[in-house]
């Protein structure tokens, strides 16, 4: 998880990417390409690396890294149409995005 990914697109003819990196958290496979071309396969994208959230743990240890991935595979389980997820000082707040009551 969260190698670097560089991409390059030439089909593009107003503005290439040549060697874009972008910040995706990527998972690499150990299989190659059913295609046979000798590069290598990404097996899953987990999302941005900047939308982690960091939380400060007690005891001074250190800060606990959890990407809101983590969130959407506990919350697909709750029966709401909605969600959102509330980041400050105090903590993490989850609302019903109905209501804005809390879950």
């Amino acid at each position: 998880m969260g190698e670097r990914v560089l991409l390059t697109v030439f089909g593009r003819r107003i503005q290439p990417l040549i060697r874009y990196e972008i910040s995706d958290l990527v998972r690499i496979s150990t299989d190659s390409c059913a295609c046979g071309r000798p590069y290598r396969v990404i097996e899953s994208i987990d999302g941005r690396e900047e939308d982690i959230l960091y939380f400060a743990p007690r005891g001074g240890a250190e800060p606990v890294a959890v990407h809101p991935n983590r969130f959407h595979d506990v919350l697909e389980e709750i029966a709401v149409e909605a969600w959102q997820v509330i980041h400050d000082e105090t903590g993490v707040t989850i609302q019903d995005g109905r209501d804005s009551s809390e879950i």
